[in-house]
């Protein structure tokens, strides 16, 4: 289980440069290389899987946060399982 990171409040006050108003939204993000240091049956099993599980809790659990996956070739494989 990874460590549970308070969720940032949903609406953050804006920044105002020169009576302009940015707003600056974080996305949390994860990358995973397949097969770079391990076979790719591999790394998805001690790894991934858990990562992307541990991922879906937490978004049900903080309906307002976001997240960011980048590896369709493990999610895939994930979504599949």
């Amino acid at each position: 289980m990874i460590e549970e990171i308070p969720a940032p409040p949903i609406e953050p006050p804006p920044v105002i440069i020169d009576d302009e108003v940015i707003y600056v939204h974080i996305l949390p993000h994860s990358h995973n290389d397949a097969g770079w240091n391990m076979p790719y049956e591999g790394y998805y099993s001690w790894a991934t899987s858990k990562i992307l599980s541990n991922v879906v809790d937490h978004l049900y659990s903080n309906p307002h946060t976001t997240f960011n996956w980048a590896d369709t070739s493990f999610l895939s494989r994930w979504w599949g399982d």
